[in-house]
């Protein structure tokens, strides 16, 4: 059985490899959790945000997995300002946010964008519906940039509904 560095090194379907590995790593941590929840009579806390939900950024059945979501409804930029605000530790507070997936994986990096960037396009485009041009404009930013963000939104809308049934119409 090959190591992990090496099923991740050397060619085209890196990134592929890695992502699916990372999300077969989540969705187990997942299982963990469940199972010692389960064997306590107890619920799985989730620590999703409103930021990581809008993006689709979470493993199906992994990270996304939870019985509760109590900071759903912030983004990750409030999360932070309610984790100053509440006490915790600068450490903690201003640690570069991470799925721990892999070795030195960061959201910033994969996401292409600080959170307070990507907090402001998903706001003005989610909350307030305005077009991507006056969100680029608004926030003095590349068209690219909010176009990159309002995508992966688009592009990830199956993570945030029920499965499919066929035959019935799925409603949110």
């Amino acid at each position: 059985m090959r190591g992990f560095e090496e099923l991740i090194s050397g060619d085209a379907e890196r990134d592929d490899r890695v992502q699916a590995l990372g999300n077969a790593i989540a969705r187990l941590r997942m299982t963990s959790t469940y199972y010692a929840a389960n064997t306590q009579s107890r619920l799985v806390l989730g620590t999703g945000n409103r930021s990581e939900q809008l993006l689709g950024y979470f493993t199906k059945h992994g990270d996304g997995g939870c019985d509760l979501l109590p900071l759903a409804n912030l983004y990750k930029t409030e999360v932070r300002a309610l984790a100053r605000h509440v006490g915790l530790p600068r450490r903690i507070v201003e640690k570069p946010s991470t799925a721990g997936l892999w070795a030195e994986q960061t959201d910033k990096e994969e996401l292409g964008a600080s959170y307070e960037r990507i907090d402001a396009v998903l706001h003005y485009v989610v909350d307030r519906r305005y077009r991507a041009e006056t969100v680029a404009e608004e926030l003095d930013i590349p068209i690219e940039t909010v176009w990159e963000v309002v995508n992966r939104h688009l592009e990830t809308h199956h993570k945030r509904r029920l499965p499919a049934t066929p035959g019935r119409e799925v409603t949110e």
